[in-house]
């Protein structure tokens, strides 16, 4: 993972070898934005500048994926600066409507192709950097950007639904595997736990349908679910069989859920 003194380091690579080569408008509108000398809505549009003086659709839609990549990308590198990129993305979607001739190409506030782009990538990323990106979405999600509580609530079933039942059942790979898991976990009680606790979209908590593991109430999110976490967030807390910083971070997700709890009711 790159030292947070190195962004420029890491730009000026994507604009020689990146996977998308990204425009030196863009790298520009992000060293700005990073170092404050540039308001989140001058980076935008300076951010957006590739595509918006594109004259075909497909050019715009190339751009447009390579843009959210290197957000994601950004995002998962340098945790530091996750306020300022979410108040870039919340002046991009505010930009007005792209449009070519009469046609409208581009509907900021849609945040078209970003989704899908997204969902590709997390996995190549460094474990590191991978706990990085749930914290990055918590926030988006947060500030209503993108991400849907359906992210979270997979991250806290996976870590405390297909996890071992028991410490007895903890070995090496396991143990690995949940210092990852209960990271990210946490970065989203920490950042979106109380959004989440409250959320009351139908759609999204029945989406949510996770089944098999170790909850064996009702399916999608629910209050019967987040206890369920909280207990076992707690338990794990005292397996002597993961490693320290994985138990502490059980206790503290297990405190916070409980403080959210009682702020709620």
């Amino acid at each position: 993972m790159a030292p947070a003194t190195t962004y420029d380091a890491f730009l000026d690579k994507q604009i020689k070898s990146g996977k998308p080569r990204i425009a030196v408008e863009e790298a520009a509108a992000i060293r700005e934005l990073f170092k404050g000398t540039e308001t989140p809505q001058q980076a935008a549009v300076r951010y957006t500048s590739v595509i918006t003086s594109s004259t075909k659709r497909k050019d715009v839609e190339a751009n447009l994926k390579g843009i959210w990549l290197l957000l994601e990308d950004l995002g998962a590198r340098f945790p530091e600066h996750h306020d300022k990129l979410v108040s870039l993305m919340q002046a991009i979607i505010s930009l007005p409507d792209m449009m070519l001739g009469s046609e409208r190409v581009v509907q900021w506030s849609e945040l078209p192709f970003m989704n899908e782009m997204w969902a590709d990538v997390g996995w190549d990323n460094s474990p590191t950097e991978r706990i990085n990106c749930a914290a990055f979405e918590a926030k988006l999600y947060n500030q209503d950007i993108l991400i849907t509580s359906y992210n979270g609530y997979e991250i806290l079933a996976e870590t405390f639904e297909y996890s071992p039942a028991s410490s007895s059942q903890v070995d090496s790979e396991a143990s690995n595997k949940l210092a990852i898991d209960v990271q990210r976990a946490e970065k989203w009680i920490t950042n979106a736990g109380e959004k989440l606790f409250g959320c009351t979209d139908f759609y999204e908590n029945s989406r949510f349908e996770r089944v098999a593991g170790l909850f064996k109430g009702p399916k999608g999110f629910n209050r019967k679910r987040w206890a369920f976490w909280k207990q076992r967030a707690e338990e794990m807390s005292s397996w002597k069989e993961l490693k320290s910083e994985s138990r502490d971070a059980c206790s503290r997700i297990s405190e916070a859920m409980e403080k959210i709890e009682g702020e709620a009711w």
